[in-house]
């Protein structure tokens, strides 16, 4: 009993070595085409709404329904806007703030809640930005 032990479990350990299971990928969020790191206002000006990627591509059947968005100017630790979007869209409010701070102000959208085709709502993690120039 013993040595059949064994043998099966090098035979397992051999079967997961050659067909490791799948790795489960998750949805990400985008803002301006990025998920963190600086961004200009050319960007800012240009983005409309955050987009729900999958594997690199645009994913349609997921939809963000909803968001915190936090704006820090730079060197102050208080925020000097926080507001909360049901929405994917990304308001003429959130873009003029970014537009009055100063180069190296960061902004943080945060509490994401992405809905799938089924209607069921997933969270995902913070994103983190820096304004550029």
């Amino acid at each position: 009993k013993t040595t059949f032990t064994l043998l099966l479990s090098i035979f397992l350990a051999g079967l997961f070595a050659q067909n490791p299971p799948a790795a489960r990928t998750y949805p990400t969020v985008t803002f301006a085409g990025k998920s963190s790191g600086p961004v200009t206002r050319a960007e800012i000006a240009s983005t409309d709404k955050l987009v729900v990627m999958m594997n690199g591509t645009a994913d349609t059947t997921f939809v963000v329904s909803s968001y915190k968005f936090s704006v820090f100017r730079k060197g102050n630790l208080d925020p000097i806007l926080e507001v909360s979007v049901r929405s994917d869209s990304v308001t003429q409010h959130f873009k003029d703030c970014l537009f009055r701070s100063p180069a190296g102000s960061k902004f943080y959208i945060e509490y994401l809640t992405v809905r799938t085709q089924g209607r069921s709502d997933m969270k995902l993690p913070p994103l983190s930005f820096e304004l550029a120039d």
